[in-house]
């Protein structure tokens, strides 16, 4: 079965992240990133959130000197729902689609994910309500979630963010090459994100997680804390206080 490859995740927050940052990302800048996503509107529970918890997350991402980009994944994400051609997306085609698993402590899971680029200003024209939520994203973006099964009203979403984050690439922590991601809400929220990529079989990648997890833990750090997804984490926040 396709699996493109294995994220795996340690994040970092509270009173350690200073500290982390000053360990590993002291030399140079990073990418700078302004992150948004979208939900639906639940007229009783503005706190819902109910794509998140079908598994459907849509991004979108202004990047400081890169394409910014939109996204739309699935996490978990159940195989049997991909049609035969999504599952050879990106392989015989130029689609930005993926495969992979998440795994964040115990937590793996199943991730497919499909992006599209975005020309400069189009997504803070979104936020400023000056352009239609689904004109983000794309017809291949549209017919996935359609051909996956979840109905999606991008003309009824409510738009959370910004997050501002920022990204570095080839940071190393022993032998690993390690991309490591700030997140940061105001004064609200911050954590730091470390996440090496490696491929199947999963007893190989088991044994670079525990050694990965072990030489953050080397360092004073505390990577058995709880996991949750860093997404997770800003969807709550953002559902309490969305305009």
């Amino acid at each position: 079965m396709r699996l493109d490859g294995i994220e795996i995740k340690v994040t970092i927050d509270g009173d350690q992240v200073t500290a982390a940052r000053d360990r590993w990302l002291s030399d140079g800048d990073g990418e700078r990133r302004t992150i948004y996503f979208f939900e639906e509107q639940v007229d009783r529970d503005r706190t819902a959130l109910p794509l998140f918890e079908d598994g459907v997350i849509l991004r979108a991402r202004e990047v400081e000197e890169d394409e910014d980009d939109s996204t739309v994944k699935f996490r978990p994400c159940d195989r049997s729902r991909l049609t035969a051609e999504w599952l050879k997306a990106g392989i015989q085609d130029d689609r930005d689609f993926k495969l992979e698993e998440d795994w964040a402590g115990n937590d793996q899971r199943l991730a497919a994910s499909l992006g599209a680029g975005q020309r400069e200003g189009e997504i803070a024209a979104v936020f400023a309500d000056r352009r239609p939520v689904r004109a983000l994203f794309s017809s291949d973006q549209e017919r996935l979630v359609v051909d996956y099964g979840r109905a999606v009203d991008c003309d009824a979403l409510r738009m959370f963010g910004p997050v501002e984050a920022v990204r570095w690439k080839n940071v190393r922590i022993g032998p690993f090459s390690v991309f490591a991601e700030l997140w940061e809400v105001g004064e609200a929220l911050r954590f730091l994100e470390l996440s090496i990529r490696t491929d199947p079989p999963e007893e190989l990648a088991l044994a670079e997680q525990r050694d990965f997890q072990r030489r953050i833990g080397a360092e004073g750090f505390d990577p058995d804390a709880v996991q949750e997804p860093k997404t997770k984490k800003v969807l709550e926040y953002f559902a309490t206080v969305v305009r």
